[in-house]
């Protein structure tokens, strides 16, 4: 029996010819106690007039607009506006399986934790791709077996979105408004507050790629804010979970080559560079010699020896082999 309210968060940003995409899979969710939530975040399309239509049509859902500040503050303005027992974000380009909530609020009670994490595929066209996942490939996670599984980047990731959280703990967590990656800045918070996670490998969320998106946009200095939440990551890490300090390591390190291939060679960034100089000699013998990460991983920290120019271009060439062959990428 569908008894709990679930509340779906939209934030909408000039998503005018992807948003009925994503609403006609809403619209049609297996599970019915829902309300939908549409932030309209000072859109210049026509976004905020086709969530007035889906609103005028379905009464669970909820038009909201509002003045341009982020995904993050649209994500919290939709959240202080529901009043759901249990939250899931979804991003209005991306595209969800018509199970998508009932399957996450099923995993979720099934395994008494609170929060639930599906499947995804990264895709650059839609496609039907839901496997049959056996019981043994589900995993139930305490909150400290959950960080290692996200900081280590194996299953769990800082997408905000193909979760089910328990209210109360974003409502202690909420988005950072005014930075970038504000994802990765809360996602940790989440499984520290939550009693478990429970992953299923089963994809759910299928989220498109396309040119124009915040993560594809040229460097600006809000992008350095990659490095600030990594290690305010790691300082938490080595504060409250110092048996996990390894694996919060291997994130920064991962951040601080991600970021080596964005900034500019510019006289402009030469301190930041010395930071990323300093935490590539700091890290990279440690996370290489890490029997627990990835070999992906090791092949980076191996990486990390090569001089900084060429690192860069190993980066800016790695990116542009992603984009033009269509490369699919773990989170």
């Amino acid at each position: 029996m569908n008894e709990d309210l679930i509340s779906v968060i939209v934030p909408v940003y000039n998503v005018a010819q992807y948003l009925p995409r994503m609403m006609n899979k809403l619209t049609k969710q297996t599970y019915s106690n829902i309300e939908i939530i549409l932030v309209d975040d000072g859109s210049a399309d026509d976004s905020y007039n086709i969530c007035k239509q889906y609103a005028k049509m379905f009464k669970y859902i909820f038009t909201y607009h509002k003045a341009n500040g982020g995904a993050a503050s649209a994500r919290n303005y939709g959240f202080l506006k529901s009043q759901g027992k249990y939250i899931t974000f979804v991003d209005a380009d991306d595209w969800v399986s018509e199970d998508y909530i009932e399957y996450l609020y099923n995993l979720l009670h099934q395994n008494l934790v609170d929060i639930s994490v599906c499947g995804y595929k990264k895709v650059y066209t839609i496609e039907n791709i839901n496997k049959d996942i056996s019981e043994k490939d589900i995993k139930n996670l305490t909150s400290e077996e959950a960080l290692e599984d996200l900081l280590y980047r194996r299953h769990l990731t800082n997408s905000p979105c193909l979760k089910l959280i328990k209210r109360e703990i974003f409502q202690n967590a909420m988005f950072p408004e005014g930075m970038l990656y504000e994802d990765l800045a809360v996602v940790y918070r989440w499984f520290d507050l939550s009693n478990g996670v429970v992953y299923s490998p089963s994809v759910k969320y299928y989220y498109f790629q396309r040119e124009g998106s915040s993560m594809h946009s040229a460097f600006n200095e809000k992008k350095w804010d990659r490095i600030l939440i990594s290690k305010k990551i790691l300082e938490f890490i080595e504060e409250k979970y110092p048996s996990l300090i390894k694996a919060a390591e291997s994130r920064m390190l991962i951040s601080i080559l991600q970021m080596i291939r964005e900034l500019p060679m510019s006289r402009q960034y030469k301190e930041h560079r010395s930071e990323l100089k300093y935490y590539l000699r700091k890290l990279r013998s440690r996370v290489l010699l890490d029997q627990k990460v990835s070999i992906t991983t090791k092949v980076l920290a191996l990486s990390a020896y090569l001089p900084y120019a060429v690192l860069k271009w190993m980066g800016l060439m790695s990116g542009w082999f992603i984009m033009h062959f269509r490369i699919v990428q773990k989170y």
